[in-house]
């Protein structure tokens, strides 16, 4: 699973930064690329990401983004206009889900003045539609998408935008996102918790230099975090491996050798409840 998002005000020429954050074995956020863009248009996220896919072994099941138009979607023809699909482009098989936060934002801006009102019904409404990307039941997004078409609150026009929202609500409602592996996630959270970080050291007024500079520096951090990481988990499963019943039932029936060979299925076997009954495990 990746994470993709462009942030700004990282260098002194103002070209906008292309992040691409990999969500590894252990659960932990690592950078996996970046790139500099000329713009924010089609052409230069199709440029990044087959700069990206030609590094990557395995192409991924699942990428989150924001709702920018241009990063979404490949090139479809359709009444005369193309409309740019980036990611359904370079990674076809790929399910692109759209950050439930940035999504909120996007519904808080259209309705915003349902919350201005001091009519209480007015303010119910606009609660309930600002929650629609975090509902985790799909009955209840059912309904709620249902209760806010019947509205008298909201215009003809809002009405249809949010029809054509819903069209793609398996791709920003946090109930349809369960469907495939995401780490529990459902928005870009992580990658925008790097920007805040990369944003102490850089600025508008940084050299190109300075940001490779500082990733490096970057880099070298999450790699020991890594490592660490790694080290701890090794001990804390030696330690569950030495205290196991069943290790211990092995080691005083087999040989070190032969112990050394099965450890890596021991270790799974850990996990499982054995309990001896007539002299048999």
């Amino acid at each position: 699973m990746i994470i993709i998002d462009s942030t700004f005000k990282l260098n002194r020429f103002n070209l906008p930064f292309l992040d691409v954050t990999l969500i590894n074995n252990l659960g932990k956020s690592v950078t996996g690329f970046f790139a500099l863009l000329n713009n924010q248009k089609y052409e230069s996220y199709l440029w990044a990401l087959q700069k990206l896919r030609r590094q990557l072994t395995k192409m991924p099941i699942v990428i989150f983004s924001d709702d920018e138009t241009a990063l979404r979607n490949g090139t479809l023809f359709k009444d005369n206009f193309f409309i740019n699909l980036a990611i359904k482009d370079v990674f076809p098989r790929a399910t692109n889900y759209i950050c439930s936060w940035h999504s909120e934002q996007n519904l808080k801006k259209k309705f915003y003045y349902l919350n201005k009102s001091k009519e209480t019904e007015k303010k119910k409404l606009y609660e309930l539609i600002k929650y629609l990307p975090y509902i985790q039941d799909e009955e209840d997004f059912l309904q709620d998408s249902k209760t806010i078409l019947k509205s008298k609150l909201i215009t003809k026009e809002q009405k249809n935008y949010l029809k054509e929202k819903f069209k793609e609500s398996h791709l920003w409602v946090k109930a349809f996102m369960k469907k495939l592996f995401t780490c529990g996630m459902c928005s870009t959270s992580r990658i925008e918790a790097k920007h805040r970080v990369f944003k102490l050291y850089l600025n508008s007024n940084s050299k190109l230099c300075q940001i490779f500079k500082i990733f490096k520096q970057l880099e070298s951090k999450e790699i020991f975090v890594f490592q660490d990481e790694i080290q701890r988990l090794t001990k804390k499963e030696n330690e569950q491996y030495d205290e196991s019943n069943v290790v211990k039932y092995f080691s005083d029936n087999y040989s070190a050798y032969a112990l050394s060979k099965l450890k890596h299925q021991l270790i799974e076997s850990i996990n499982y409840k054995f309990e001896k009954v007539n002299n048999y495990w």
